[in-house]
């Protein structure tokens, strides 16, 4: 198995010249890490790992997104691996195959391998990783919190689709255009993925009402899903126990100014712990919410996606040390 250390990048640090971008290799597998100016080696700081969608690059995700700026403003590694041509022509994580949807096996043992460089190589709080995608990004995101629960504190999906929702390109082709099964026992696959690692999991959902990618319909399905998971975990296996309703504890509507209204759902338990947010954002289509225009499938006319997935995350920690 091939490995490459991150090393300094040839374009972004004029993009960036406060931070550092780094290229690294592992499995031979590319990925790009953002170091931000206020990293200090010995003192840990969180680490956000950025799941691009189809047709994208690490650099165009880190454009539109434009979440190597919100690093800078509060201080954190930013890793984008990258998925290539050889793996999937349109560059999709493959989401749909079975052999991808495991712990230590497929695409999600790549992505961890490097977040494992980074850990190595870097002082990293390992009570504070996360992790976020979009579309097959998203989807793949899904992936690795179900799988890998012990290691992310948080997870954030935009126009993404539910855990084992596929097993085949065909499959995936249906619930992208209608939805998946019942939510309720997809929760039930989901904690058998969690395996012994099973815990809570924190949950940030975007979507657009316009999207003809990927149906609305998924980020209720995706929601439930983790909603069950949640429920259960909270009534099984936490101290001391508690509840979460499956009806939101506040609704809040808003409007960004010359652009989308948008409704945000948020579910916090009955101890006053916030676990899940969804934003619908009306007339929006298969994008990432206030993204920049420089990166593909963003509609900047959203609420800012990056800025919310920050203020969420940050606000939690994973109860166990990442096992990485």
């Amino acid at each position: 198995m091939s490995t490459r250390r991150p090393t300094p990048s040839s374009a972004a640090d004029s993009e960036h010249p406060q931070g550092r971008t780094l290229d690294g290799n592992y499995a031979g597998r590319a990925y790009r890490l953002y170091v931000p100016s206020g990293y200090r080696a010995g003192s840990p700081a969180p680490l956000l790992v950025m799941l691009h969608g189809c047709t994208q690059t690490p650099d165009d995700f880190a454009a539109g997104t434009r979440m190597n700026t919100y690093a800078e403003q509060q201080p954190c590694l930013v890793l984008y691996p990258q998925q290539p041509r050889t793996a999937n022509r349109y560059r999709c994580w493959n989401w749909f195959l079975s052999v991808n949807q495991h712990r230590d096996r497929g695409e999600p043992s790549l992505i961890m391998g490097m977040i494992w460089h980074v850990l190595h190589d870097f002082s990293i709080d390992r009570y504070r990783i996360y992790i976020a995608g979009i579309s097959a990004g998203g989807a793949m995101a899904a992936i690795m919190a179900a799988c890998y629960p012990d290691v992310f504190a948080a997870v954030a999906i935009c126009a993404g689709i539910p855990y084992q929702a596929a097993t085949t390109p065909m499959g995936a082709m249906q619930v992208m255009k209608r939805g998946s099964r019942d939510p309720h026992l997809q929760g039930a696959t989901l904690l058998r993925a969690m395996r012994q690692y099973r815990r809570v999991m924190p949950l940030v959902l975007f979507q657009g009402t316009a999207d003809e990618v990927v149906s609305p319909i998924n980020a209720d399905h995706l929601l439930n899903q983790w909603l069950y998971a949640n429920q259960f975990q909270l009534r099984n296996g936490t101290t001391p126990l508690d509840t979460l309703s499956p009806r939101p504890t506040r609704i809040e509507r808003g409007h960004v100014p010359g652009g989308h209204a948008f409704t945000e759902y948020i579910y916090t338990t009955e101890r006053g712990r916030m676990l899940l947010k969804r934003y619908l954002i009306y007339g929006m289509g298969h994008a990432w919410p206030g993204g920049d225009a420089a990166g593909s499938y963003t509609d900047p006319y959203g609420p800012d996606a990056s800025r919310l997935i920050v203020d969420f995350s940050w606000r939690t920690h994973c109860p166990v040390q990442s096992r990485v």
